[in-house]
């Protein structure tokens, strides 16, 4: 068709997007583990801030995993490396959901029944039972 160069092209606009998040991911947690850092939830060193007030420890930190990523890559593969990375996002997530899942048993175990709404499969008033974002006349 003529057009050949295209796919160059398309291959350029994936490249520069994925650089952006890359970036944008660097600064944005840079900036959360300074909070964080604040706030006493991780090491004091994060707090470290350039004159022009860029938090140039936590970018540094946060530089040192996406290097590890990198040679990660390099080492184990691209399909391995990001399997590796899938999966431990995975674990990470259920470890979160569990741990929250957990937490409001104990939470409903020591206070009771926390809150005068019902919960999404407990009866609601008339003996109906009430569905999440499910509109109501109650």
């Amino acid at each position: 068709m003529g057009l050949a160069w295209m796919g160059d092209v398309m291959n350029m606009i994936v490249i520069t997007a994925a650089l952006s998040s890359c970036n944008s991911g660097l600064y944005s947690i840079g900036r959360i583990f300074r909070t964080m850092a604040n706030n006493g939830h991780a090491p004091e060193w994060l707090t470290k801030m350039s004159k022009s007030h860029v938090p140039y420890a936590a970018i540094l930190a946060i530089g040192g995993v996406y290097l590890v990523g990198i040679l990660l890559n390099i080492w184990l593969g691209g399909s391995y490396a990001f399997d590796l990375a899938l999966n431990s996002a995975s674990i990470g997530v259920i470890f979160t959901w569990g741990a929250i899942f957990a937490s409001q048993i104990a939470l409903r175990k020591t206070k009771g029944k926390v809150s005068s709404s019902p919960r999404p499969a407990e009866p609601g008033p008339a003996g109906r039972a009430s569905l999440p974002c499910w509109p109501s006349r109650y």
